[in-house]
C-alpha cells in the first residue's frame, strides 16, 4: 500500500508538471502562425554569433487588407503590443518601416499591406539565460471597414541557439528600418515656418536625397500635434521639398520648440531626423 501511494504521488507530480510544461511556449525559432480577419501574425526570434538575442514580429494581411503604421495619421488604430506575460526582458522595443500613404477618398492614413516585418529589440533581465518573449498584438486592420483585432504569440529563445532562417529574417527586416540622416546625401537641409496663427503654421521642408522623383516624407509630433496635407511641392535632381500643415493644440516654448520626427523615403533608402519646430 505504501509503495501503491508513493507511485500514485509520483504520477501526479508527474501529472502536474506536464501539464505545467504544457502551458509554455515550446522553444523554437520559428513559432507557428496565427490567423485572424485579415491578416496572419508569426513570431520567430534567434541568437546571432555573439549571444544576442532580437526577434522579429512578421505580418501576412490578405489581399486589399492594411493594418496602421505607429503614428496611422488622421484616422485608424496604432499597433499596442502587450509583453507583460513574458519573463527575463528588461525592455523590449519594436522598430518600423516606412508605411505607404493611403488616401481612401474621406481621409489620408500610413499603412502597411502585403508582407510586413517588424524588428523587436530584447534586452533580458538575466544575460546568458533564455527567455519567454510572450506579445499580444493589438491591430487596425482595414478592407471595405476597418475592424480591431488582436493576436497572441510567444517563443523560448535560447542565446545558445543560432538559428539560420530566423536569422536571415531578422537581417532582412532591419534592412528595411531607417537610419539616421546621411551628411551631404540624405538629410535635411533647412525648413521655414509661415503663419499668423500660432495654432495652425505650414512647414515647408528641403532636403538632400538620394533622388527626388517619388520620394516621401511621414512627420510625427507630440501626442495631438496633427501634421496634415504632407505633400512633395519641388524637386530637383538630388533635392526635394515638402509641405504640410501643422495643428498645434499647445503653445510652443520659443527656447526649446517642439520636436517633429521625420522619416524620409527616397531611392530605396530612408531615413529618420527630428527637427524643432518653433
Amino acid at each position: 500500500m505504501r509503495r501503491l501511494q508513493i507511485s500514485l504521488r509520483l504520477l501526479a507530480g508527474l501529472g502536474i508538471a506536464l501539464l505545467l510544461l504544457a502551458g509554455r511556449p515550446a522553444s523554437a525559432a520559428i513559432g507557428d502562425w496565427v490567423t485572424t480577419t485579415g491578416v496572419k501574425v508569426r513570431l520567430l526570434g534567434t541568437a546571432d554569433a555573439n549571444g544576442v538575442l532580437s526577434a522579429v514580429l512578421e505580418f501576412y494581411l490578405d489581399q486589399g487588407w492594411k493594418t496602421y503604421w505607429r503614428s496611422p495619421g488622421l484616422a485608424g488604430l496604432p499597433p499596442v503590443f502587450d509583453t507583460s506575460a513574458s519573463w527575463n526582458i528588461r525592455a523590449f522595443s519594436v522598430q518600423y518601416p516606412p508605411p505607404q500613404r493611403y488616401n481612401d477618398g474621406f481621409s489620408t492614413t500610413n499603412v502597411y499591406s502585403g508582407r510586413v516585418l517588424l524588428p523587436i529589440t530584447l534586452i533580458p533581465s538575466v544575460a546568458g539565460a533564455p527567455v519567454n518573449l510572450s506579445i499580444t498584438a493589438d491591430l487596425g486592420v482595414c478592407d471595405v471597414v476597418c475592424i480591431p483585432v488582436r493576436v497572441e504569440t510567444a517563443l523560448i529563445l535560447d542565446p545558445a541557439t543560432v538559428d539560420r532562417d530566423a536569422l536571415a529574417i531578422l537581417e532582412e527586416a532591419r534592412a528595411l528600418i531607417p537610419t539616421g540622416p546621411v551628411r551631404g546625401q540624405f538629410e535635411v537641409t533647412s525648413f521655414q515656418v509661415v503663419g499668423t496663427n500660432a495654432r495652425n503654421v505650414e512647414v515647408t521642408v528641403t532636403m538632400t536625397v538620394p533622388q527626388s522623383f517619388g520620394a516621401a516624407l511621414f512627420v510625427e509630433g507630440p501626442n495631438d500635434w496633427i501634421a496634415q496635407d504632407v505633400r512633395q511641392t519641388g524637386g530637383v535632381a538630388n533635392v526635394a521639398t515638402f509641405t504640410f500643415n501643422m495643428t498645434r493644440p499647445t503653445a510652443v516654448d520659443p527656447t526649446t520648440g517642439v520636436p517633429l520626427r521625420l522619416t524620409a523615403v527616397s531611392g530605396g533608402r530612408s531615413i529618420e531626423q527630428t527637427i524643432r519646430l518653433p
